[in-house]
């Protein structure tokens, strides 16, 4: 990727946990879980913390996986960097 390109990258999300995902989807819901990224050089600070958000497409049951089309951004200085794929609970303190 060029500096501050963007591409839609499929990944594939898999709960392993007790308990479903919420994409936040439905009305009312008050908990989003988003899918997010940073970007790590191979040594100095964090380049990219939580970059652009993707909204999951629906909740994850456990035990299940859905694919999901995660927005990434590259970041804005030239170099060699590691991508972390995570999910993030909008608003959680």
């Amino acid at each position: 990727m060029k500096v501050n390109d963007q591409v839609v990258m499929p990944i594939s999300i898999h709960n392993n946990g007790v308990a479903t995902i919420p994409s936040g989807g439905k009305p009312g819901e008050s908990l989003v879980v988003l899918a997010t990224y940073h970007w790590f050089p191979p040594v100095g600070p964090v380049a990219v913390w939580d970059g652009v958000r993707t909204k999951l497409p629906e909740d994850i049951a456990k035990s299940k996986s859905i694919d999901v089309p995660l927005l990434v951004k590259a970041p804005a200085e030239p170099g060699k960097y590691s991508l972390v794929i995570d999910l993030v609970k909008e608003g959680a303190l």
